[in-house]
Order: C-alpha cells, then sequence, then structure tokens
C-alpha cells in the first residue's frame, strides 16, 4: 500500500496542471522553429491519443460495471467515471490539431489528392470539412453518453443500463471511425477492417492500468481499505489478462491476414515497423507486454495482493504509452526503412496534454465519494464478516 497516497494525489493535482502548462508551451515554442512544425503535431497527436484512450476507456469500464455488476466495480468507479469526465477536455485539447492538417493527413494536401487516385477516390469522405463535422459528432455523442452514466447514482437502475448497452455499441462504432480518420488516414493506401477494434481494446486496457494504479494510490485510505478483499483486486487481475490476451489476439489476427494478403501497401506497414529500431520495440511488445503479463497474472498471489498488482499495472501502463507509439511514431516518416526516432516534442507533448489531463482528473475525483455502487448482498457479507 501507498501509506501517503492521499497526499501524493493532492500534490500531483495542484502541480500537475501547471507542469503540464510549461511543457506544452515549451513544446509548441520549438514546434515554432522552422523545420520542427510537422515534428510537433506529430507530437502532438500521440500525446492527445494516449490521454484521450484513457477518458474512453474510464467510459467504456464504467458502462461495463453498470451491465454486469460486482464490487470490482465499485473500487474503479470513482477513477473510470472520474477520467470520462476528461472528455470535454480532450475536445478543447483537439482544436490545435486543426491547425496541423496538412502537415499531418495526405489527404488534407490538394497537391497529394490530385496525383493519387486512391486519395482522389476517398476525397469525398476524407476532406477537412467532412473531417472536422465527424469530430465533432464522435465527441458530442461520446460526452451525451459518459455524462449520465458517470453524473447518476450507481446501481441497478434501468435507465443506466438502457445507455450503457447502446453505449458500449456506439463506442465500438464511432472509435473505429474515429480510428480511421486520426491514424488509418494517415497511411491511406493501408486498411484493416479490425483496426478500429484493436483501439478499443487497447484503450480499455490502458485505462483499466491507470485505474488499477490508482486503486493502488489510495488502498491504505480507511475506507478502501475496510472495503477491499482479494476476490476484489483478483477480479481487476483477470479483467486485465483478459483485456491483454484479447489486445494480442486481435493484433496477431491482423497481422496473419495482412501476412495471408501479401499486397504491398498492406505490408508496408509492418515492414516500416519491423525495420532498424522499431523492430526492437515490437520485440519488447511482444515479450514484455504480451507474455510477461500473460505468465504473472496466472498467479493468484500476484492478483490478490493490491501492491504487485499495482506494480505489474504501473509498468503495464508505461508499455501502453511504448504500444501507442509503436502504432502512431512511424507515420511521421514518408519512408517505410527510416527506422526508430523519438523527438524531445514527443516526451513534452505527452507530460504536457496529461498534465492538463490529470489536473481536471484529481479535481474530479476528490469531489466523489471514495467508494460507489456498493451492492446490498456485498454491504452485508462485510457485515457479517466484521460481526
Amino acid at each position: 500500500m501507498i501509506d501517503d497516497g492521499e497526499d501524493v494525489e493532492q500534490e500531483l493535482g495542484h502541480a500537475a496542471p501547471f507542469v503540464g502548462a510549461a511543457a506544452l508551451g515549451l513544446c509548441t515554442l520549438i514546434g515554432l522553429f522552422p523545420g520542427a512544425r510537422v515534428t510537433f503535431f506529430n507530437a502532438y497527436l500521440f500525446a492527445w491519443q494516449f490521454w484521450l484512450g484513457i477518458s474512453l476507456g474510464c467510459m467504456g469500464l464504467t458502462m461495463m460495471h453498470q451491465l454486469t455488476g460486482g464490487a470490482w466495480g465499485t473500487l474503479i468507479r470513482p477513477i473510470s467515471a472520474s477520467g470520462a469526465r476528461m472528455l470535454p477536455l480532450m475536445f478543447i485539447l483537439f482544436l490545435p490539431i486543426l491547425l496541423g492538417l496538412h502537415d499531418l493527413f495526405p489527404w488534407a494536401r490538394p497537391d497529394h489528392v490530385a496525383n493519387d487516385p486512391i486519395l482522389l477516390h476517398e476525397h469525398k469522405y476524407l476532406n477537412p470539412g467532412f473531417f472536422m463535422i465527424r469530430f465533432v459528432v464522435y465527441f458530442a455523442i461520446w460526452i451525451a453518453m459518459a455524462w449520465p452514466v458517470t453524473a447518476w447514482p450507481a446501481g441497478p437502475g434501468a435507465r443506466l443500463r438502457a445507455i450503457s448497452a447502446p453505449g458500449l455499441v456506439l463506442y465500438v462504432l464511432l472509435m473505429t471511425l474515429a480510428g480511421v480518420d486520426w491514424t488509418m488516414s494517415r497511411q491511406p493506401h493501408w486498411t484493416s477492417t479490425v483496426f478500429g477494434f484493436i483501439t478499443v481494446v487497447s484503450q480499455t486496457l490502458t485505462a483499466l492500468c491507470f485505474t488499477i494504479v490508482v486503486v493502488w494510490m489510495r488502498s491504505a485510505r480507511p475506507q478502501v481499505n475496510a472495503f477491499a478483499r482479494p476476490s476484489h483486486f483478483n477480479d481487476l487481475g483477470n479483467l486485465m489478462l483478459t483485456l491483454v490476451i484479447l489486445w494480442a489476439y486481435m493484433n496477431f489476427s491482423q497481422y496473419l491476414i495482412t501476412w495471408t494478403g501479401n499486397e504491398q501497401p498492406d505490408v508496408g506497414w509492418y515492414v516500416q515497423r519491423t525495420y532498424g529500431g522499431w523492430r526492437a520495440i515490437a520485440g519488447i511488445i511482444i515479450f514484455i507486454h504480451f507474455l510477461t503479463p500473460l505468465l504473472l497474472l496466472m498467479f493468484r498471489d500476484i492478483k490478490q495482493n493490491i501492491n504487485r498488482l499495482g506494480i505489474l499495472a504501473a509498468a503495464m501502463l508505461g508499455l501502453r504509452i511504448l504500444d501507442l507509439y509503436w502504432n502512431v511514431g512511424p507515420l511521421r516518416e514518408d519512408s517505410t526503412h527510416a527506422g526508430f526516432s523519438i523527438s524531445p516534442l514527443d516526451i513534452l507533448a505527452w507530460i504536457g496534454i496529461g498534465g492538463i489531463w490529470l489536473g481536471g482528473f484529481v479535481r474530479v475525483l476528490a469531489a466523489r465519494p471514495m467508494l460507489e455502487s456498493v451492492d446490498t448482498a456485498e454491504q452485508e457479507s462485510h457485515g457479517t464478516q466484521a460481526a
């Protein structure tokens, strides 16, 4: 347990926005230099997608618990609901990207579109005007779904289930379209029918790792310590294991289909991510991001101990950053043989957006009850044990 978790949380809430604003300001200043504009927008889009993924994944976890129930959700609901409440902030933080459409997306460059038959064919869908309309629609629906689910008291109410059931379907559908808009369209000759679902699973896994880390930080607080049982942590560990396996299965399916099809535009996507230093990153993702948690989460001693599970979740959260960068980072290069590269702007943008996000998150989290949606049966069970 982290004994001073409350102090850490308060200090983080005070310091994070200032650190984030300073980092984002420095990142923007460097981006104004000649030749750094494209690097800046690439870094900003990567960082924005990571923190958006936590917000959307938190929304998905909140809806999932509303449909399935279980005491595991009692521990994470205040955290996941607070994370989902950051969606309006992420809407605002996306707006600077609209200034860099020409730098980020080939379909936003008229000269590229005119000389590329595929881009010309896709131009009715992939064009700046329709892109911005879709962006507004995505967030309008996500915020409209997330707000009542996170604001209304949790419990067995039918109205929350009525939102959560179609909400999860809409989340997957809209994120599939958004994944095409924000990532896949940057390499328009590459297609994948499973990419959107991979994105959803990735976001949910990232959000779960984040919520477990926060639970770990809060585990010494009397209210949490009195309620939490090893079985609750075991459920969270099992959910993490399920998402890790699902994430690996979907990624392998995409790779297998691409390899079987053997089409040059599709193969090029993997060639770019297995050339030079990217090959080492791919090895880390396969052997450490997948195989290590797969083996460790087989043991109950790890899943039932919040200190061990929290450390594993923190490590996984770092690897989730690496996995997203492996997907997004190579798109800054036109050549498939450019090799691995990372810019200080990538780090500054991640810290900048993350600091602002964490500042808002901690403020919302502090206003919520420590525990929510404790089932009557669960309360009676704890009362019997206490007696």
